[in-house]
């Protein structure tokens, strides 16, 4: 179980990333997996995902293709799955309710190179439940990562702050003259 995790036993975790792209799912996973320090299996296929704890859905920007995905994930997951998304500022509130397990569905924002980069956004919708979302930060804490608990907002936190800091550059490169 997710609880179980350790930095030494992280391989016990049963991960599943769902993905679908120009550059294809293995090559996400690969470097997700190694970044997370999990054992688990990339799938487009529905049946690989049935067995595990945690499946973090990882496609297009979109809300129509991720709500769809959710969906498909909720009909082939265990029922005490949680179900999260690697999105950068999409609503995990819509894309929970495109399940019948809103309470477990939850963002976890790892940023790239996930390999290298400590943070992750853990971000609870409007029903996450407080357990799922602890279980993530646990989870997130045991591979070594940073977790920043982070309500769902636009763009969530880092993207916010950045946004915020450009326009203060664009900013003040115009007032200034700058190039």
């Amino acid at each position: 179980s997710l609880n179980s995790i350790t930095p030494a036993t992280s391989g016990s975790l049963a991960l599943g990333i769902f993905c679908a792209g120009a550059r294809g799912p293995q090559g996400r996973f690969d470097g997700f997996a190694s970044a997370v320090g999990c054992k688990g299996a990339a799938a487009d296929d529905d049946e690989a995902l049935g067995d595990c704890d945690l499946i973090v859905e990882a496609t297009t920007e979109v809300m129509d293709v991720k709500r769809a995905v959710f969906a498909r994930l909720d009909a082939v997951a265990r029922e005490d799955a949680i179900l999260a998304s690697n999105t950068s500022g999409l609503s995990i509130t819509q894309m929970g309710r495109s399940t019948g397990r809103p309470e477990r569905v939850l963002g976890l924002h790892f940023f790239n190179p996930a390999s290298v980069m400590r943070l992750v956004e853990v971000i609870a919708g409007e029903d996450t439940s407080p357990e799922a979302t602890q279980a993530a930060v646990d989870l997130v804490t045991r591979i070594g990562k940073t977790p920043v608990r982070v309500a769902e907002c636009p763009g969530f936190l880092v993207n916010r702050v950045i946004v915020r800091a450009l326009t203060e550059a664009y900013r003040r490169a115009a007032e200034t003259g700058a190039d």
